[in-house]
């Protein structure tokens, strides 16, 4: 098991309340006959007695957009930050093409800058996720986004070992190394903490004893120290290889006695039939899928695969024109549908033809005030839903008869359209690297750390380095660079698809691409072999996304650090997302 101070992530579960019915989700939504919301006053407790943890604090449910004081507890993590995100300062924080692929983008960027930390949003996009995009967007610097309409596989949670008839002895062994435990979360409740996030959806299901008390670093604790909660172990099959079901068959499965218990409280999704019964022999139905585990690098499709018609949710529905600023704008405004937009076009203003159109296939941000400059006049785009627009209410929008004036009261948060702004990157690929580097070359304590590993490991100037990309983008970029200036000659092997991220940062003769998205040891022997033909290497550096000390298996670098092994000649040095070294606790050639 890993401690809670290791996870690179820590969960707040702030609804039990959610519009989907997926197959053995684990907050058990269905289940509930009375919906919870956490208060405010809880979260806070929650958000503050995380202080000094170095990973991700995230949000979830149910579905936690849902939850009516969304606002206010994004607000809170936001005070609590102290800062901006390093995303908002671009345009991709007020218009986007590609909303879901830069939500991805986001995480590379603040995760490195933040060295891990963070705060994570997961979401099924509901259908008002409209009026919440200007909090998460202010906010979330880990957006997770799955409507759940694609194939993804969820593995049964309610199956107890003893049920089918695995022994304690053999059991401890599992559960120590529970894949879910190992690689994801700890949880906060209402009922307070968990050193998992099953542990803590059974107590609820089931009406458990609650956690320990949300205070000020419990997260610090051993994980023995929770050993009062690993009760709930015996009754989870997530440290059990079993199968798995797809989510959208919105059935859950459950061994004899886990089934008995739903039939005893006659839960909702039992009482509509939608609990399988789960015998040892059932274990082996094919027909159901393999184990979680082994679907884990499946769970998270191409983006157009992952999301479906909902995207909608995420894009203005229309453009209503309104003839003049003053009391009829005010008025539109007040009678605004949730996605609808209010345009007001000077004379001349000369927009495109296709403008309307143009805009509702872009995702925009509610909260900012677009200022569209094509002609002699000027028109001004905005969304009554945005917290700018909140604050000056009927009266403000009255009384700001100008662009001018209106743009005044949205601060910072104005953008300027202008002629051939549909044909914009969506990404400044260059700016947010440079920014993120000199973050990097600013921490005088990683650079000594790293000099020192490489002093340990006798590692002189102009050593030819191997660096794989193999983690967030961004925290490699930024290595490689520190060890270009180090005076180390430096190659990188990647993926195909960082190819834009290296260019103009790594000579074309100093890096590898291969075309599979992640490294496969098996499947890219030929490249291996071809490189240790042209290259010499003194040792790799291998680069790690996630922020516990160790490397475990669970964590699926094997590939990776065996292909560092095997071209670099030896290891150097893992470095995780938090910038410290960190080694593998199994033996990767095993």
């Amino acid at each position: 098991m890993r401690h809670n101070r290791e996870n690179s992530i820590i969960e707040i579960d702030i609804t039990n309340v959610c519009h989907k019915m997926c197959s053995n989700c684990t907050r058990f939504c269905g289940h509930h006959k009375k919906p919870y919301y956490m208060d405010f006053d809880t979260f806070k407790r929650a958000v503050n007695s995380l202080d000094g943890y170095e990973g991700l604090i995230s949000t979830i449910g149910g579905e936690p957009l849902l939850h009516p004081e969304y606002s206010r507890f994004a607000a809170y993590l936001q005070k609590k930050r102290g800062k901006d995100k390093l995303t908002t300062t671009t345009r991709g924080n007020a218009i986007l093409r590609d909303y879901l692929h830069y939500a991805k983008f986001q995480r590379w960027v603040e995760a490195s800058l933040n060295a891990g930390r963070g705060y994570l949003l997961f979401t099924s996009i509901p259908r008002h996720y409209y009026k919440y995009f200007e909090d998460v967007q202010n906010t979330v610097s880990d957006l997770w986004l799955n409507d759940h309409t694609a194939i993804s596989m969820h593995q049964p949670i309610l199956i107890s070992r003893k049920d089918l008839g695995i022994g304690d002895e053999e059991f401890a062994k599992l559960r120590d190394n529970c894949w879910l435990q190992n690689f994801w979360s700890g949880t906060i409740t209402p009922k307070g903490c968990f050193f998992c996030e099953i542990a803590g959806t059974l107590d609820m299901l089931f009406d458990g004893p609650g956690g320990k008390p949300i205070e000020q670093g419990w997260w610090r604790q051993d994980i023995s120290e929770f050993n009062d909660q690993f009760h709930w172990c015996d009754i989870c099959g997530m440290a059990l290889q079993t199968f798995s079901r797809n989510a959208n068959e919105g059935i859950d499965d459950a061994s004899p006695s886990n089934y008995e218990k739903l039939r005893e409280m006659n839960t909702p999704k039992f009482a509509k039939k939608q609990v399988n019964l789960v015998t040892s022999t059932a274990t082996n139905n094919s027909r159901l899928g393999k184990d979680m585990a082994s679907v884990m690098g499946n769970y998270q499709p191409d983006n157009d695969v992952r999301i479906g018609d909902v995207k909608r949710n995420m894009q203005p529905e229309r453009i209503l024109r309104i003839e003049s600023l003053g009391l009829p704008f005010a008025k539109a405004a007040r009678n605004c549908a949730e996605r609808e937009w209010l345009l007001y076009a000077e004379p001349h203003a000369g927009l495109p033809i296709n403008f309307e159109k143009l805009i509702c296939s872009r995702y925009l941000n509610p909260g900012y005030l677009f200022r569209c400059k094509f002609g002699i006049g000027e028109a001004v785009l905005l969304s009554p839903i945005a917290h700018a627009a909140k604050r000056l209410g009927f009266d403000g929008l009255r009384d700001r008869n100008s662009i001018d004036m209106l743009a005044a009261a949205w601060g910072a948060k104005v953008h300027v359209l202008e002629p051939g702004f549909e044909d914009l990157p969506d990404i400044d690929i260059p700016y947010f690297r440079d920014k993120v580097f000199d973050n990097y070359n600013n921490d005088d304590d990683f650079k000594t750390r790293l000099q020192q590993r490489l002093q340990e490991k006798g590692i002189v100037e102009g050593s030819n380095l191997l660096v794989l990309q193999s983690a967030f983008v961004f925290h490699t970029l930024s290595i490689v660079r520190l060890l270009h200036n180090m005076g180390h000659s430096v190659y990188v092997m990647s993926s195909e698809k960082f190819r834009e991220y290296f260019a103009n940062w790594v000579k074309n003769e100093n890096i590898s691409y291969f075309s599979d998205s992640h490294f496969n040891f098996t499947a890219q022997s030929e490249l291996r072999e071809e490189l240790k033909c042209q290259k010499k290497f003194d040792g790799a550096i291998v680069p790690f996304s996630f922020g516990p000390s160790t490397v475990k298996f669970i964590d699926d670098y094997t590939d990776a650090l065996r292909t560092a092994e095997n071209i670099g000649g030896r290891i150097l040095g893992i470095v995780n997302i938090r910038r410290r070294f960190v080694e593998p606790e199994y033996d990767i050639w095993g």
